[in-house]
């Protein structure tokens, strides 16, 4: 290599050095410039999500809540509640706006729809999502679980809900088993009169359901036996499995009949009226109504009126018949009132089994 060519590879790489001068931060300002542009539309796309604004309408997803209504439980609504609550929250489709007028809904029951309806939807702020409410009249057939599903513009969601109004349980919660309201166990609880408060719930087979108000009618009737023969009375007198059927060692020795619920043993027979909130109730024989406001149905008992002037013990069955969907029936679709609401007539018993009232 001789100088010439030297200097000549020298001036080359001056001239490579002036090229790169055309820079930004360093950068090519080629790829700046692209850069720029991508971040211009990004930022762009970003602020038209953010306003709500788009490039077109339509909906993205739709999420619906069941809100139930004076309960704590998630799972079941307040023994009074007239309504379903449904909340329904719908966002905006990728790269569009929301727009939504109408919110379409069905309810289904044991696989058949029982109500349609549409509501408006009502946004107060966004995200907050809109609300409606349905009438449980609108579509109650029987309790159980309720398939609620949501709709627009070809997007759905659903979900399900367990709804009780018919009493299937039943029973009556004396206010004492044994001795007599003289004694201070009672005299200390203000129990002075022999009281029964009928109880329901939602299951036939479980005590323990969720409980119920429900609307309907029905009878109890009070059967006695004496125990002038049993000398074990006074050692279970108060022992509770004595006051119990289903500890039947522990009941009176040849005492009890095995069909002391027969004409025979019926003292009195009372019959009543339940409306949810309020009851009534009458004894048989006698036009004089009673009445109470609550959900505890507590009916007072006339001991003089029962107890045989003897000492007795006594027991109580009961009788209830549903009507809750008696009414509205008619306005259900796809549903036959004769087989499918519930008219079953369902028996129940005093808890404990056995109360005592002693001779005045």
């Amino acid at each position: 290599m001789n100088d010439d060519d030297f200097v000549e590879d020298a001036e080359f790489t001056d001239t490579d050095e002036e090229v790169g001068t055309d820079s930004i931060l360093g950068y090519p300002a080629k790829n700046v410039k692209v850069g720029g542009s991508l971040f211009f539309v990004l930022f762009l796309v970003i602020s038209l999500i953010s306003s709500s604004v788009g490039f077109y309408p339509g909906i993205g997803q739709i999420n619906l809540e069941i809100l139930p209504l004076g309960s704590s439980n998630p799972d079941d609504f307040g023994t009074l509640d007239d309504e379903l609550v449904l909340k329904v929250y719908i966002t905006a489709p990728t790269l569009g706006w929301r727009s939504v007028d109408q919110v379409d809904y069905e309810i289904s029951y044991d696989g058949k729809v029982r109500t349609t309806g549409s509501f408006a939807y009502e946004e107060a702020r966004s995200g907050e999502g809109s609300k409606a409410k349905v009438e449980i009249d609108d579509f109650f057939v029987n309790n159980g679980n309720y398939k609620v599903k949501v709709s627009v513009g070809g997007n759905s969601d659903s979900a399900e809900v367990f709804v009780a109004r018919n009493g299937q349980f039943v029973e009556g919660v004396m206010n004492y088993h044994g001795g007599s309201y003289g004694d201070p166990e009672y005299q200390m609880t203000n129990n002075d009169v022999p009281q029964v408060t009928l109880r329901f719930t939602s299951d036939a087979s479980n005590s323990l359901a969720p409980r119920v108000s429900p609307l309907g009618f029905g009878y109890m009737d009070i059967f006695y036996t004496d125990h002038n023969s049993d000398d074990n009375y006074d050692e279970h007198k108060w022992d509770s499995c004595y006051w119990n059927d289903d500890n039947p060692q522990c009941s009176p020795t040849e005492d009890r009949p095995s069909n002391w619920d027969n004409e025979q043993y019926l003292a009195q027979r009372i019959y009543f009226n339940i409306s949810r909130d309020s009851y009534s109730w009458s004894v048989d024989g006698d036009s004089q109504v009673y009445n109470g406001v609550g959900e505890d149905y507590t009916i007072d008992l006339v001991a003089d009126d029962i107890r045989q002037n003897q000492d007795s013990d006594f027991s109580i069955k009961i009788h209830f018949t549903n009507t809750f969907a008696n009414d509205s029936c008619s306005s259900l679709s796809n549903t036959n009132c004769a087989s499918e609401l519930d008219n079953n007539e369902y028996d129940g018993r005093s808890y404990w089994d056995w109360f005592f009232l002693e001779r005045d």
